[in-house]
């Protein structure tokens, strides 16, 4: 953590789906902090509410309770319609089936972001084409998603995350399609292009074999932040 400034921030947030008896509380009470120019790798079993914080940061979901802080924005205190314009202008997102649009080109693909902010394919096309060459993709840009091995599509995937330059990256098991190597990869690609002033990435994993990219590891557990620690305080062996 080069800078120690405060990319997201959660505190006291609560969060539970259903109504009367069948009410399940899937947050409870959690705080914890992401910082400026960090992997922070979120670890725990399926069910733990991984995804359910990730979504509150990333404000695709509401908290029940708590505040919520996203680049010095309070999302608590924000109408949905603002949350969504900060979010497509902030936030890139990286999912574990890659969510490409099987119908159309890589590069296409890789401009949603931008056409979602209303610019024209026409303008948009030349920063997806740029992105995509970071990633490796010069050859491919043409090809549609099924022409591409798992680990070449989920780089058009890293591509479209990053192409509007978010400062926040929330990536939902990036790895777990992917084989031991892609992986590896992947993940080593992704650190290169997110280690940049100003940008973070929260990745939630059960792949114990990318933990070592990580900056930062914070373990859920029933809905709770159990620690959070830099890597190399980590005990490996006891969460094998």
């Amino acid at each position: 953590m080069s800078s120690h400034l405060i990319a997201a921030q959660t505190r006291a947030v609560t969060k539970s789906f259903g109504s009367g008896t069948s009410r399940i509380e899937v947050l409870h009470d959690v705080n914890l902090n992401t910082y400026e120019s960090e992997i922070l790798m979120l670890l725990g079993p399926s069910g733990c509410g991984k995804t359910t914080l990730i979504s509150i940061i990333a404000g695709t979901l509401t908290p029940d309770r708590g505040e919520v802080t996203v680049l010095g924005q309070e999302l608590h205190k924000m109408s949905k319609a603002a949350i969504t314009k900060f979010r497509a202008r902030n936030v890139g997102f990286i999912f574990q089936q890659f969510n490409l649009i099987p119908t159309i080109t890589c590069e296409e693909n890789a401009c949603v972001p931008l056409l979602i902010q209303g610019m024209s394919m026409s303008r948009a096309l030349p920063h997806a084409r740029e992105m995509l060459a970071q990633v490796g993709l010069q050859e491919h840009m043409k090809k549609r998603p099924n022409q591409l091995s798992g680990g070449q599509q989920q780089r058009v995937a890293i591509a479209r995350a990053l192409v509007h330059k978010p400062r926040l990256i929330i990536c939902d098991e990036p790895t777990a399609a992917l084989d031991a190597e892609n992986g590896r990869m992947v993940m080593e690609l992704f650190r290169s292009l997110i280690r940049q002033p100003g940008r973070c990435a929260l990745v939630v994993t059960h792949d114990h074999r990318i933990l070592h990219f990580a900056d930062r590891i914070a373990t859920m557990n029933d809905g709770k932040i159990i620690e959070s620690v830099p890597t190399e305080e980590f005990d490996f062996e006891h969460h094998q």
